[in-house]
């Protein structure tokens, strides 16, 4: 359970101590915690989650499994090519293994290029990455660094029917003249421009994680380049799943990964983006999903859910639930425990809870399930019906090899 603590402003500036400090006596001033905050509540069930999601998902159509192949782009790339894209000389050394090829210079040279045909990746890096250091000390008009990212991108053959949202960052650096006892001031200097191009599919959709990122110095030499744009292409035999399986994964993953141990979740703010993402064997449609814990901003998580899968191989990659899940939790207002469990495949299951000694107190569920998610409620009462004191019980969800259990709180 997460907690919070705070710090009362009087515990600050003892009233003693204040007068310390107006009679000019010099003492430390010592703050003390005050009380912990209560638990940050966490209440909230699967369909919580799995109503702000179907709120939050946007339409998907197989359309989606219509976008045509980009371009191999790479192909012939050299070291030449993109040490002439960066207006720069060749490295005095080059190496080629498999699909990549480096060329570098000696450890004290300048330049680092670094090309992987199988990832669509490029790296270039002019390690002297010299800046005129004098006032004013300013970067490089955005206009110039715009026009020297789209110069390179071009010049690499990047597709530009793919080319989407650019962003224009300052990179700042601070140097000091003199002794730290020197009251002269710190003379901030832009370094850099630096432009981060994404990526659009054929089709218009977001391509998450891939883009081209370039850094202009003050000298207007174009310093650093990142490139990771692997050549766009789908998946072989790809079938879109239903708007209700796609709901339900997403919301089963955020329940798991808002929860404790106890199996709650949390309130939470949500964004979902459709677009493609990359795993292994090529492209897959997914809704990215965005959120963070409104009681800690500072807790958040992306989780990427296919939208389409292959059947015949599912990839590791997509992250497509295959263990039974299972969480309980007490509606006190109702006066009930509420189970939730994910089967992976059909299963003969038996939900039964107990109490601390191992006494069985009630069976809630047995027989045969489908795959999919379940939803099971305990009123709180023994099988003769009469009410469960107070005190510590356990969940038992015995699903093929699998027998997870999960702790529930009674208190009248």
């Amino acid at each position: 359970m997460r907690t919070a603590k705070r710090i009362h402003p009087s515990s600050v500036f003892p009233i003693g101590l204040a007068f310390a400090l107006l009679a000019g006596v010099a003492g430390p001033i010592w703050a003390t915690e005050g009380p912990e905050l209560p638990p940050i509540p966490r209440t909230k069930s699967l369909n919580y989650y799995l109503g702000i999601v179907d709120a939050a998902l946007p339409a998907f159509t197989p359309a989606m499994l219509s976008a045509p192949s980009g371009p191999d782009w790479m192909a012939g790339k050299t070291v030449h090519d993109v040490a002439l894209a960066m207006q720069d000389s060749d490295p005095g050394t080059i190496v080629a293994h498999g699909s990549l090829i480096m060329g570098y210079d000696p450890p004290d040279g300048p330049r680092y290029i670094k090309l992987d045909f199988d990832e669509g990746y490029i790296r270039f890096t002019n390690r002297e990455r010299s800046y005129h250091t004098g006032s004013p000390c300013t970067a490089v008009p955005m206009t110039e660094a715009n026009a020297a990212l789209g110069a390179t991108a071009g010049a690499l053959g990047i597709p530009t029917s793919e080319w989407d949202v650019r962003t224009v960052d300052t990179v700042m650096e601070r140097s000091v003249t003199g002794e730290a006892q020197d009251p002269t001031p710190e003379v901030t200097c832009q370094t850099e421009r630096m432009v981060t191009m994404t990526r659009k599919s054929p089709n218009a959709y977001p391509v998450f994680d891939s883009m081209v990122r370039e850094s202009v110095s003050n000298l207007h030499e174009r310093a650093r380049l990142l490139v990771d744009w692997p050549r766009f292409m789908l998946q072989t035999g790809l079938n879109m799943r239903t708007r209700t399986d796609v709901v339900t994964d997403l919301a089963e993953r955020m329940l798991a990964a808002e929860s404790d141990d106890s199996g709650l979740g949390a309130e939470v703010d949500l964004e979902i983006r459709l677009g493609y993402t990359r795993i292994s064997g090529g492209f897959v449609p997914v809704a990215r999903a965005v959120f963070a814990d409104i009681y800690d901003r500072y807790a958040g998580l992306i989780l990427d859910v296919p939208l389409a899968l292959n059947p015949s191989s599912i990839d590791p990659g997509s992250d497509v639930l295959a263990t039974v899940r299972f969480g309980a939790r007490v509606d006190a207002t109702l006066g009930i425990a509420q189970m939730d469990f994910f089967l992976p495949r059909p299963e003969t299951v038996r939900l039964t809870i107990a109490d601390v000694t191992g006494r069985q107190v009630a069976v809630l569920a047995e027989g045969d399930y489908a795959v999919g998610w379940h939803q099971v409620s305990w009123n709180l009462q023994d099988g003769r019906g009469r009410r469960a004191p107070s005190g510590v019980y356990f969940a038992r969800l015995e699903a093929g090899r699998e027998a997870p259990i999960r702790k529930i709180l009674v208190l009248r």
